[in-house]
């Protein structure tokens, strides 16, 4: 059972991460990430879980799509078992940490990125202006 709860938490994390990065800025599905965007700040609270929040995509998203995915794809057998409903509460709170992990640190990392590229411009304007000043000076 542990087994099967790992396959299905990679599984959904990589369909996590990838729902998210296909739904950002200049991305295939932009459109649908905007409309999620949207339709959460009318407060729609359930978009949230459908096509914005990295955290809640993993428990909406496993159900629809992930479960199906791995029995089409024999990742897990194709049988009823209650026992997969209790790894579904593993699999969805162990998505939602590792998922939610990685596209926080990839944000912070992105904001970081831009702000230190930033500061590197405004250096170069900085040293551009005080080269002018100097020559002014002589």
């Amino acid at each position: 059972m542990i087994e099967i709860i790992l396959k299905m938490i990679l599984l959904d994390v990589i369909w996590v991460i990838g729902w998210k990065i296909i739904t950002e800025k200049n991305m295939l599905l932009e459109k649908v990430g905007e409309f999620g965007e949207e339709k959460l700040s009318k407060g729609y609270k359930v978009f949230d879980g459908l096509i914005t929040c990295p955290f809640c995509l993993g428990n909406i998203h496993g159900i629809l799509f992930v479960w199906p995915l791995a029995f089409l794809l024999n990742i897990i057998p194709f049988e009823w078992n209650w026992k997969y409903l209790l790894c579904h509460i593993f699999v969805a709170s162990g998505t939602s940490m590792i998922a939610g992990f990685i596209w926080s640190g990839y944000k912070y990392f992105e904001v970081k990125g831009k702000y230190y590229e930033h500061l590197e411009q405004q250096e170069y304007f900085n040293l551009k202006d005080r080269k002018k000043r100097f020559q002014n000076t002589k």
